[in-house]
């Protein structure tokens, strides 16, 4: 079904950085004649075009890839729009300084602990911010267990509308969570962004002037590229030993 909406809107260019077969297969099936992707990808026998990924940041490596496809990388900026930017507002009401804590994964092993989410909240609180919970629908329950162990008052938005979470976002003084689409979207906001990292590694990632990548930089540490549903060692512990004090160094650091 989704190859026949492809299919039906015309496309002559498909640029998959995606390495799933998956993907390579939808853009077969539309019969987008155009293919192009990373070399050695499980998906790549399907591109008509196949790129050397370089190493590095995943920045350069998208950017090969729009090379190769006949346009030049250039800094790019994200916004709301004004019907996101309503919705927050909304949502937000008269809050005028605000902690953005994007609380949830979803791989298990990049959740930062809720007491630790919980304490930084209430440190956050008392430098005259309004700790605000973001995340899917799924991270309800994560939310309550933050709101429950934290002293000062956090906003729960959690389940809202990317597009809303996105101007959200945009309002923060401040963003902390793990490596989660959400951070990565603030960090491409430009906000002050402190990034958590345990299971997956920050380096492939390019943190700007007022942005932090947080690891314990653990022997075991990164494990795996994305992240996995549990810790191969059963313990966690770059994430779990990762405390709220030391993120908060980096948050004032940042703040500054």
């Amino acid at each position: 079904r989704t190859a026949r909406r492809l299919r039906d809107r015309g496309y002559d260019l498909a640029v998959l950085p995606h390495r799933s077969p998956r993907s390579a297969l939808l853009a077969l099936f539309a019969r987008i004649p155009r293919r192009i992707g990373f070399a050695g990808a499980p998906g790549s026998l399907f591109y008509t075009e196949r790129v050397a990924a370089p190493p590095g940041t995943y920045l350069s490596r998208e950017a090969a890839l729009a090379r190769a496809a006949g346009a030049e990388p250039r800094p790019m900026t994200l916004a709301p729009r004004p019907e996101w930017v309503r919705a927050a507002d909304e949502r937000l009401a008269n809050a005028t300084a605000i902690a953005a804590l994007c609380i949830g994964s979803e791989w298990e092993t990049k959740i930062w602990p809720a007491q630790h989410f919980a304490e930084l909240a209430d440190h956050l609180a008392e430098r005259g911010l309004l700790p605000v919970l973001l995340g899917g629908a799924r991270e309800a329950v994560l939310a309550e267990a933050v709101q429950a162990r934290a002293g000062a008052r956090c906003l729960d938005t959690t389940g809202n509308p990317v597009g809303e979470a996105l101007a959200i976002l945009a309002r923060a003084a401040i963003v902390v969570g793990g490596d989660t689409g959400l951070v990565h979207a603030a960090r491409a906001l430009g906000i002050p962004t402190v990034a958590l990292f345990g299971p997956s590694s920050a380096a492939v990632h390019e943190m700007g002037e007022r942005q932090r990548a947080v690891s314990l930089g653990l022997e075991c540490s990164p494990c795996s590229a994305h992240g996995q549903r549990h810790c191969p060692l059963g313990h966690h512990r770059c994430m779990r030993d990762l405390s709220a004090d030391a993120v908060l160094a980096h948050c004032d650091a940042v703040l500054s």
